[in-house]
């Protein structure tokens, strides 16, 4: 990966982490422990660009920033680069923690662990706001949910699914072990002068990741 492109990948997790509102524990670029046996026959860590623990669900978030020329994102691109695996990783790294017994929240959680689990893939745009994500069947059967950033926040406050609920001791119980397990970095990232951030975040307008 170049450099210009690490560096709007790392601006459009940023944009994503900016974007949802709603009270939750948020964790960006976690690194979980992670076994991929005979996949890869080797023990190493998994990375999770974003991590939302919400009333709502525990939502592993891939971020995918991409020049969308023609107005249309078609997800079999993704599919040729091997997102169901890379998801797929990211929610058995998260089970896994949650399973864990040494981390003592199987006690408080439901028996159905994985389905608190959501796999979002955020779509970024680096050339337009407005545009269509097309294809999407494949990963939606693999039960991924693909999102633009500006729908995150509502669908983390309506929820994926109807039964799910999480009690604020059981969020910051989770919150607190993702943390502890986490061997991630949150230092500084730098943003080359190509990559913009209008209407500034931090002044709590909304904002959009372009390139000149």
């Amino acid at each position: 990966m170049n450099l210009s492109n690490k560096l709007a990948g790392e601006a459009g997790e940023e944009l994503v982490d900016k974007a949802v509102k709603i009270d939750n524990e948020k964790f960006h670029n976690v690194i979980l422990d992670y076994n991929y046996g005979n996949k890869r026959n080797t023990s190493a860590n998994n990375q999770i660009d974003n991590i939302f623990i919400t009333h709502t669900g525990i939502y592993c978030v891939e971020v995918k920033t991409r020049n969308v020329k023609t107005g249309i994102f078609d997800m079999r691109e993704l599919a040729d680069q091997g997102i169901k695996d890379q998801i797929g990783y990211h929610k058995d790294a998260v089970l896994n923690v949650l399973r864990d017994p040494n981390n003592h929240l199987k006690e408080i959680l439901p028996k159905n662990l994985s389905s608190l689990i959501y796999n979002v893939v955020v779509i970024i745009n680096r050339k337009e706001k407005d545009f269509q994500i097309t294809n999407t069947d494949e990963l939606t059967r693999f039960g991924a949910h693909i999102l633009k950033a500006e729908d995150l926040n509502l669908a983390m406050t309506n929820g994926l699914k109807e039964d799910i609920y999480l009690t604020d001791d059981q969020i910051d119980k989770i919150a607190k072990v993702i943390e502890r397990k986490n061997a991630g970095t949150e230092g500084e990232r730098l943003y080359s002068d190509n990559i913009l951030f209008f209407n500034d975040a931090r002044k709590g307008n909304d904002f959009t990741l372009n390139e000149d």
